[in-house]
């Protein structure tokens, strides 16, 4: 009830609900990277990628609010390890695909926060596309360290621009060193998202809501294990 009720203010505060591309990967597994503006990303993304689960800090499943829906939705905790990667497996392998903010947190206010590297990791391990999306919201809100009931001067526009799959490098893919091959795609997705948050979104969006609260959001179905 209480993330229903701060749902419903939420969008309230939103003009449009602009979607670029992102078609093609509601059915196919990928991993989804993005940056991470505010606090409703994770739920725009799953409007448009109804088979997806995240990747989500371990700690939120011992939050005393989101525990539960994180540990029923069986979301993926980043702390891990080897088991992050194994549950990435089942989880490309059941046909749902996986989204992670690589900065580990809410973008800062100017800028990204460098990226941790569980997403190259998984991207090497798991060899699934890794679709890059720019998240925007204009003006911000919901940023770090706004608090979830501030309410922004004016509508936001939000905006979710997916882009074509990174391609890994041969060079990276075939670096016989693990640890320098992961520093070296974490650099390149950051290097990928760093030049998507540059961007504005264009024209012809496939998808325009004027409420986010109309725009169908289902239940995140989580793959056997």
């Amino acid at each position: 009830m209480l993330f229903r009720s701060q749902l419903m203010v939420i969008t309230r505060m939103l003009d449009r609900f602009v979607v670029k591309g992102g078609k093609e990967w509601q059915k196919r597994p990928c991993l989804v990277i993005a940056n991470h503006p505010t606090l409703i990303d994770i739920v725009a993304l799953f409007a448009c990628l109804p088979r997806a689960g995240c990747v989500v800090k371990g700690s939120l499943r011992q939050h005393t609010f989101f525990g539960g829906v994180v540990r029923a939705a069986g979301y993926l905790p980043n702390d891990g390890g080897l088991e992050l990667l194994e549950m990435a497996r089942e989880h490309f392998a059941a046909g749902f695909s996986l989204v992670i903010f690589p900065e580990g947190s809410r973008s800062l206010r100017e800028g990204l926060r460098p990226f941790y590297r569980g997403a190259a990791r998984i991207a090497l391990e798991c060899d699934v596309p890794v679709v890059p999306v720019r998240i925007g919201a204009e003006p911000g809100f919901l940023r770090t360290g706004d608090r979830w009931c501030s309410i922004p001067d004016q509508p936001v526009d939000f905006c979710l621009d997916f882009h074509e799959p990174i391609e890994i490098p041969d060079e990276i893919r075939n670096d016989p060193i693990p640890t320098r091959q992961v520093r070296r795609l974490t650099a390149l997705f950051q290097n990928r998202i760093e030049e998507l948050t540059q961007q504005r979104v264009v024209s012809r969006p496939l998808l325009v809501a004027t409420d986010l609260s109309q725009t169908p959001i289902p239940p995140i179905p989580v793959p056997a294990r």
